[in-house]
């Protein structure tokens, strides 16, 4: 365990360090913590390339079930009083949820919860998740015009009242009306796909055709996922699961894309291959320059990766592009990759040192928390840091469109 993780553990108690160390870790491990305050760029890519996606999404069902979810939660006895009321329900609802997915589908990691006291309790009892699925979620949700008001708790609460305040209704043709005057309660601020199951009763990661064209339409409609990577793929239908990485879907795929697209996922992928070489030298100051492997890869990547492609690293630095996904707060970052590449370029490497230990000792002004010529933190040369490749949330694009594919490939 690295230290720096261990420092910020003053108010909770071993367990939430525990749930909160294996969010990190899956931070660290797609590249969502960096340590030379790049991390504006990189998500600027994502964001562009694939909006709604996080590093923390596992499947695509939790964008179909938690609608429904929602519409449970409007329909509670007795209201809602405080927001905390609204999410205590929501809470129990996502456990009842989670147990039922873990019944469906035993051992499947990306089960948010699934090792937590309250799903593994048969009272339900117990602590759940620090990051529940409405907040691993919500984003996607937003982004997709699923869950069309950010204030969940209030807009649940809302539409409570109104569900509670309808009239009774005494015939079976009354009660059909009334489930559809329950699906307009919630049409303010969320959209529902067809209920085809009891999911509190039975559920599986499994989308049905219904369930994926929902998300798949939702996608294809939203504003913020037009003219993305993600639109083109889900509405061209190019099936990704047998891509592992990003580069290697470009590979597979770059040529056939439009060209706006085309240049687009290239900066990205520029912009990848200058981390590489950026963290390479990282590691190397970061060992006290010992790690004569983590050298000799820096001045390899510089002959076959940085030289061939030095003007595309150099164009990946220019965003926000115009009419395109604008927010984007420069903290730095693009002055100091531009720094880096003419450093890099000139073979200037005592100035490419002192860029680097300034820029980490910038991004970290709060103690002594940079590493490089700090005692606090010892080098571990089998676990380099960032010793692996920016692929701008692929792994997530790879499972939830692959899921959503073979949902519609169901009869």
């Amino acid at each position: 365990m690295e230290q720096s993780f261990q420092l910020g553990f003053v108010h909770f108690d071993r367990k939430d360090q525990d749930r909160y160390l294996a969010v990190l870790k899956q931070l660290a491990d797609e590249g969502a913590i960096d340590e030379l305050g790049v991390g504006r760029i990189r998500d600027y890519y994502s964001n562009l390339l694939f909006p709604g996606m996080s590093v923390l999404q596992q499947h695509a069902k939790y964008f179909v079930v938690l609608p429904l979810l929602f519409k449970e939660a409007v329909k509670a006895k007795g209201g809602y009083h405080t927001p905390s009321d609204v999410q205590s329900k929501i809470r129990s609802l996502e456990i009842v949820l989670t147990k039922r997915l873990c019944e469906a589908c035993p051992g499947d990691g990306g089960i948010t919860g699934s090792d937590s006291e309250a799903v593994i309790n048969e009272n339900g009892k117990g602590e759940y998740v620090k990051y529940d699925p409405l907040y691993i979620y919500r984003s996607g949700l937003k982004s997709f015009d699923i869950l069309l008001n950010e204030n969940i708790e209030d807009a649940i609460t809302e539409a409570s009242d109104l569900f509670r305040k309808r009239p009774v209704k005494l015939s079976a043709s009354d009660n059909e009306q009334g489930d559809s005057e329950d699906e307009e309660a919630l049409m303010p601020f969320c959209r529902c796909p067809e209920k085809e199951y009891d999911w509190e009763k039975k559920c599986s990661l499994d989308l049905t055709r219904k369930e994926a064209q929902f998300l798949r339409d939702h996608i294809l409609n939203s504003d913020k996922c037009k003219g993305s990577l993600l639109h083109h793929i889900l509405e061209k239908g190019i099936l990704v699961s047998g891509f592992e990485t990003f580069d290697s879907f470009l590979t597979g795929n770059g040529e056939s894309l439009p060209e706006d697209l085309k240049r687009e996922a290239q900066l990205a992928s520029y912009f990848s291959d200058l981390l590489d070489g950026l963290y390479y030298c990282y590691n190397w100051l970061f060992s006290g320059k010992t790690d004569e492997k983590m050298w000799d890869q820096f001045l390899k990547w510089t002959k076959d990766t940085f030289h061939p492609k030095c003007t595309g690293m150099r164009n990946s630095l220019q965003v926000p592009f115009p009419h395109r996904l604008q927010e984007f707060n420069d903290d730095g970052s693009k002055s100091f990759c531009d720094s880096a590449i003419e450093l890099i370029r000139q073979e200037e490497w005592n100035g490419l040192e002192r860029l680097i230990v300034g820029r980490e000792q910038q991004c970290k002004k709060r103690g002594s928390r940079w590493k490089i010529e700090n005692n606090q933190y010892t080098y571990n040369p089998k676990k380099p840091i960032h010793d692996f490749k920016v692929d701008f949330r692929w792994k997530t694009v790879r499972t939830i469109v692959g899921e959503i594919q073979e949902g519609l490939d169901h009869e």
